[in-house]
């Protein structure tokens, strides 16, 4: 059988294949992605088999030294909702995965919730949190402010259903943002160890999310790593190296100075959007 673009439909070749598994293209939208889907047992036990800590599918340590990360992330991210005038509410982080983003949101002040399929990352949550973070999305209760998807759509086989559940429980004018590794060109073993389906363009997530929502902003940003990680993707692919080598943490002073980097970035981005980037802001509205 062979690969279908979930968009359009249209018959789409292989780019080149990874660890068994066709990287597909859509020549009519350029959607890339991976086939075969594998099935969703498959999927699922990805998540509870040191996902998070043993370095062999897409954390190294998240529970330790990644944390902090995750909290300056989480703070980058509130700081965007204010910017779109939501300074507390209800919230619902889709993908929470240890819950650290609904950590800090609760100490600003928000009512949180989260949807984690991994047993391991909801046993690791924060004690303020982990009563607030359930398996699946069965027995949500809306309408949510502002519901959140980071980095999970590119682990998803099929954006559309969960996106419909978003929208069911988003309130009316509600916010509904989402980050994804942006432009397929970029693909490179890490995507594969961490089990991404595809990376996104503005157009193809654009088309995924404006099935649901109205688009009203879409950017890319990690603007600066843009050329080095490019030259490094082709560099992995053609030597064939291993996934686990492009997402381990970086020394301390390299870390820290792309946290400056970072933060002087997000300045920018807080006044205009950016033309390419590693990864990809969607801020999207349920409009009936």
């Amino acid at each position: 059988m062979s690969a279908r673009c979930r968009l359009c439909d249209g018959a789409c070749a292989t780019r080149f294949t990874v660890d068994g598994y066709d990287i597909a293209r859509c020549p009519r939208c350029d959607l890339e992605f991976v086939w075969p889907t594998p099935p969703p047992s498959a999927v699922r036990a990805v998540y509870d088999d040191g996902y998070f800590t043993a370095g062999r599918f897409g954390y190294d340590d998240y529970f330790g030294r990644e944390r902090e990360v995750a909290h300056r992330k989480a703070h980058a991210r509130l700081e965007r909702l204010a910017s779109l005038g939501h300074r507390g509410g209800r919230v619902l982080d889709v993908g929470c995965a240890a819950g650290y983003f609904l950590e800090v949101a609760q100490a600003q002040g928000w009512s949180v919730e989260g949807v984690e399929c991994s047993a391991e990352a909801r046993a690791h949550a924060p004690s303020s949190v982990r009563a607030h973070i359930r398996e699946d999305a069965d027995g949500l209760r809306g309408p949510y402010d502002v519901i959140t998807f980071w980095d999970v759509l590119e682990h998803l086989d099929d954006e559309r259903p969960a996106l419909e559940v978003a929208r069911h429980l988003l309130a009316p004018g509600g916010i509904f943002l989402a980050t994804v590794p942006a432009f397929p060109m970029l693909w490179g073993p890490s995507d594969t160890f961490n089990h991404h389906r595809r990376r996104y363009t503005r157009d193809t997530l654009g088309a995924a999310v404006s099935q649901v929502f109205r688009v009203e902003r879409m950017s890319y940003f990690n603007a600066a790593l843009f050329p080095a990680v490019a030259v490094a993707r082709a560099l992995s692919r053609r030597l064939n190296r291993p996934g686990a080598e492009e997402i381990a943490l970086p020394p301390a002073p390299v870390n820290a100075a792309l946290t400056r980097l970072f933060r002087a970035e997000r300045h920018l981005l807080a006044r205009a959007d950016l033309p390419f980037g590693v990864s990809l802001l969607c801020v999207a509205r349920r409009v009936d």
